[in-house]
């Protein structure tokens, strides 16, 4: 499946995981040149520059719209990524995954920050550096204290 993407599409975008296979594109029929990894994560880095700034003029509700994007556009990239890397020991997977879930948290989605750190907190000590693996288990830890307890 291939979801099209456009710099004034993004609005529209689900805010949810790209599942493996999935590609975005440069047009909005789909049949635009896949994306790669570097423009996908230019984006990230374009939507996480727009946060910071959105935060620092206290625009909580666009801060958290684009924390959820570029956390979107860094999960791509992880999925994007992270098969070829782990068998290549490319390391910067620790820091998109972490990446990642920091901005879903940042956004306040604490459900796909605690998600996300649990998917990856799975991967052995060798695919996953003590770094990341605190890290990842901080966040996971503080998006599971912010999520709502069930009702019983």
């Amino acid at each position: 499946m291939t979801i099209p993407l456009q710099l004034s599409d993004l609005p529209e975008l689900p805010l949810t995981p790209l599942r493996w296979g999935q590609t975005y594109t440069s047009s909005k029929d789909g049949q635009g040149t896949p994306l790669g990894f570097i423009d996908i994560h230019r984006r990230y880095e374009e939507h996480a520059g727009e946060a910071y700034l959105d935060w620092i003029d206290r625009k909580t509700e666009a801060a958290k719209k684009n924390y959820a994007l570029a956390a979107e556009f860094e999960r791509y990239a992880l999925n994007t990524l992270l098969p070829q890397a782990i068998s290549r020991g490319f390391e910067s997977v620790e820091i998109i995954g972490v990446s990642a879930t920091a901005c879903y948290y940042k956004a306040g989605d604490f459900e796909k920050a605690a998600a996300l750190a649990g998917e990856l907190l799975k991967l052995s000590d060798e695919e996953l550096p003590k770094f990341a693996r605190l890290q990842l288990t901080e966040l996971k830890e503080k998006a599971q204290s912010n999520q709502p307890t069930p009702s019983a």
